[in-house]
């Protein structure tokens, strides 16, 4: 299916974004990391609960490593790019 609607192609280049990606990918690992606080105190007081976000804070950290790896290698490739054309002046 082509997109042809300009506002769901600029949406869509916002959720492409490796930045955008590794802010929600940190919100992930905050949000789901407070609920397994939360855990963890009901699991003292015998009141164990376990629910979806413990595999949110994993989903969380698995995304933010795939961000952290696209940043890195846009950013080799930019300094690769400046490198480059400081040889060729």
């Amino acid at each position: 299916m082509i997109i042809n609607w300009f506002p769901l192609k600029k949406l869509r280049s916002y959720l492409r974004n490796p930045y955008f990606s590794l802010l929600a990918a940190i919100g992930m690992i905050f949000s789901g990391g407070h609920e397994l606080f939360n855990a963890y105190e009901a699991f003292e007081s015998e009141q164990t609960y376990f629910s979806v976000i413990h595999g949110a804070v994993l989903f969380g950290i698995f995304h933010a490593g795939i961000a952290i790896s696209d940043i890195w290698e846009s950013i080799e490739l930019f300094e690769k790019a400046e490198t480059s054309s400081q040889e060729n002046n």
